[in-house]
C-alpha cells in the first residue's frame, strides 16, 4: 500500500468552479491594484506526495486550470485541519479521498 501523507494547501483561487468533498475553506481574499481580487484557499488532502495533493485539487475543478500556489506544506501524521478557525461543515469528509481512508 501508498505511503499516505496528509497535506495542507493552499493557492489564490480562480473563478473556475471545483468541486473538491475534503476539507477546504476561502482563508482571505487578495486585492490587486486593478481593482481585481483573489479568494485564498485552504484544503487538507491525503496523497502519497506534495505533487499528488496538489494534482488532486487541480483535476477537482470543472475545467482546465494553473494554480497559482500559496504553500503545500506536509503534516504530521495525526494531524487534523479542524479547529477554532477551520470549522467542519456536514459535507466535509475527513480524511479525504474516501477510498484511502483506511490508511490515515
Amino acid at each position: 500500500m501508498a505511503n499516505l501523507k496528509r497535506f495542507w494547501l493552499s493557492w489564490y483561487a480562480t473563478k473556475v468552479p471545483f468541486e473538491y468533498h475534503g476539507p477546504w475553506w476561502i482563508s482571505g481574499v487578495s486585492f490587486y491594484s486593478d481593482d481585481t481580487s483573489k479568494d485564498m484557499i485552504c484544503a487538507a488532502v491525503i496523497a502519497e506526495t506534495a505533487e499528488k495533493a496538489q494534482q488532486i485539487i487541480v483535476d477537482a475543478h470543472d475545467a482546465p486550470v494553473t494554480l497559482e500556489w500559496r504553500f503545500v506544506t506536509e503534516m504530521e501524521e495525526t494531524w487534523t485541519p479542524y479547529g477554532s478557525r477551520f470549522q467542519a461543515a456536514s459535507w466535509m469528509r475527513w480524511p479525504w479521498p474516501l477510498h484511502e481512508q483506511s490508511h490515515a
